[in-house]
């Protein structure tokens, strides 16, 4: 029993299993746990229940992902009235850096990139950097690892937001050049 615990003392013994000595006990920091598995049953370590916590919610969100990816697929949200309008276009009449996105991941999932990139171009040319940054945490977590190493500092956070701020600014901006970066 009291090789369960973390770190407990362990009596060091000889060959033959009789204490060397009834002097100071050597501490070992291994993890090993005993067989405490009963007749007839695996001795095969437990799984960590959080690991069957951690698939079912990914199955979950990789589920909804892809339904919302088949709805996106089959109704066009160029055409169909069943998607929610921007309400920032809507009062304002300017259009924000989301503007188009619906219309864009529909037409990259019919494999029209170049049409896509019409629509929204930051985020075609932002969805590798976000697989990038998200599919290598999202295995880590699965597998119940510590995250990879890829601490985005304060820097890149204000840069992320000056580059969605200034595209905003430049799809709203009437003249040829800018133009084309509106949806």
């Amino acid at each position: 029993m009291l090789g369960r615990y973390k770190g407990l003392a362990q009596w060091p013994r000889s060959t033959d299993n009789t204490p060397m000595c009834d002097s100071e006990p050597v501490v070992t920091h291994h993890r090993s746990r005993p067989n405490t598995a009963g007749p007839g049953m695996s001795s095969r370590r437990r799984r960590d229940p959080g690991l069957w916590a951690r698939w079912c919610i990914s199955g979950l969100v990789l589920g909804l992902l892809v339904a919302a990816a088949g709805y996106l697929f089959i109704f066009d949200p160029a055409r169909e009235g069943t998607y929610p309008i921007c309400l920032f276009h809507r009062f304002t009449g300017l259009y924000c850096a989301g503007c188009g996105t619906a219309r864009a991941l529909h037409q990259l999932l019919h494999g029209r990139v170049l049409a896509a990139l019409d629509l929204n171009p930051l985020l075609i040319l932002a969805l590798p950097v976000l697989a990038w940054i998200g599919v290598p945490r999202w295995i880590a977590w699965l597998r119940g690892r510590p995250r990879p190493r890829r601490r985005i500092g304060i820097a890149w956070v204000l840069a992320i937001i000056t580059v969605v701020l200034l595209y905003t600014i430049a799809r709203n901006i009437p003249l040829w050049p800018f133009t084309v970066l509106a949806p």
